[in-house]
């Protein structure tokens, strides 16, 4: 701020700010000089970056490019799917069958009704009838050898028949259309005669019917599948051949955990597949059944087969110039593949580059191979790791080498 003079011999004042700044100036430009030459950098200091990826070829002679660096992590194989989930899941054969056959539900032993001006004597019978759809042409048949009068006969309060025979041998009488569930009742009476009794000696009394037996039309087989298999699969259908024993006479139905898969008369003798969503299976137990309404089947051959979902594996590209892809081809260098997995087990898969295969199986937690140079390309390449079982890769380095 404020300056000094100085006289000289000569008289001449001399500042001695100027002097001094030269002296600075001086000081600044040696200091400098030995930070660029002690830096411990100088080349980046002078704005020299010789690890630009950009460095010409000649350059490299001792050193590794690395074209891809990636962590692709579990990798689940479609071999291991093949082998462990895409198998069929087989249940034991089944029989369903409804039987019709004749039976007799009543019988009774002789008896006699009659009527006068003073008595009667009627009869009343009664049997039990569980499901009336079960039974099919109810007859009542029977013989009177011995008889007078007109015969009156009503089932449940409703009449049934009046006879005025004329022969021991009556045509049977339909009580079909008059059964009921449970209790039924059969009520015999004789018309009233005027000087003399009417009456009936009933004989070889019976009520038979066609008795539709259905306590084996439906039948059900359990199979189990695992949480993990389930998890594998997309869909899957249910494959079964029909025995017919006699001629189809009704449908059968088909499900799968209460899910109606089919209801159709069946095709004896040939393979069905019915697909179904996978989301009627469940992990565990599980239950494949049918039910016929009439007929007699074998179902044999039942499996269930999935069908799995497409295994993702991931893709990864790494990039060749031309001048690399051309010391490559020529012998000068190489692209070498690195794995790192997360454990020491034994590893087996396959590498596609550029969909070209080939194998690699080692014990070490690392893994390294060079590319054949046959399969590289210019510019884009692909490479993607198959494993034979699920393992995991927690690095993947691809590396140019000269």
């Amino acid at each position: 701020m404020f300056g000094f003079k100085n006289k000289r011999a000569d008289g001449k004042i001399v500042s001695t700010n100027a002097s001094m700044a030269g002296t600075l100036v001086i000081v600044i430009g040696v200091l400098l000089v030995f930070y660029i030459l002690l830096a411990p950098d100088s080349d980046q200091f002078l704005g020299l970056n010789t690890s630009d990826s950009s460095t010409t070829l000649d350059s490299l002679t001792s050193q590794q490019v690395v074209l891809l660096t990636a962590h692709p992590g579990l990798l689940k194989s479609p071999h291991q799917d093949s082998m462990q989930f895409k198998k069929s899941y087989y249940v034991n054969d089944v029989v369903v069958k409804v039987v019709t056959q004749a039976e007799v539900i009543k019988k009774v032993n002789p008896f006699v009704v009659s009527s006068n001006l003073f008595s009667t004597h009627d009869k009343t019978i009664i049997f039990n009838v569980q499901d009336v759809s079960r039974y099919k042409n109810v007859l009542l048949s029977f013989t009177s050898p011995r008889h007078r009068g007109i015969l009156y006969i009503t089932l449940n309060g409703y009449d049934v028949a009046s006879l005025d025979l004329s022969s021991p041998n009556p045509q049977p009488i339909d009580l079909t259309d008059y059964l009921q569930n449970g209790k039924n009742v059969l009520v015999f009476h004789v018309s009233r005669g005027f000087l003399l009794s009417d009456f009936y000696d009933i004989s070889n009394f019976k009520i038979t019917s066609y008795v539709t037996d259905f306590s084996k039309a439906s039948a059900s087989e359990p199979f189990i599948i695992s949480r993990d298999a389930l998890s594998t699969f997309d869909s899957a259908s249910l494959e079964y051949v029909v025995k017919c024993f006699g001629p189809a006479e009704g449908k059968l139905s088909v499900s799968i955990n209460g899910f109606n898969l089919s209801s159709t008369v069946p095709d004896c003798d040939n393979v069905r597949k019915l697909d179904f969503p996978v989301s009627q299976l469940s992990s565990g137990i599980n239950y494949v059944s049918f039910e016929t309404t009439g007929g007699n089947y074998l179902i044999y051959d039942i499996h269930i087969v999935p069908k799995l979902k497409s295994v993702y594996l991931p893709i990864f590209f790494f990039k060749l110039l031309p001048e690399q892809y051309d010391l490559i081809r020529s012998g000068g260098a190489k692209v070498v593949l690195n794995l790192t997995f997360s454990d020491d087990s034994p590893k087996q898969g396959f590498i596609y580059l550029n969909g070209y295969k080939t194998g690699f199986y080692t014990t070490s937690s690392h893994y390294s191979t060079v590319l054949d140079n046959a399969s590289l390309q210019v510019y884009d390449n692909s490479i993607k790791i198959v494993p034979y079982d699920t393992l995991e890769i927690t690095k993947m380095v691809v590396a140019f080498e000269r």
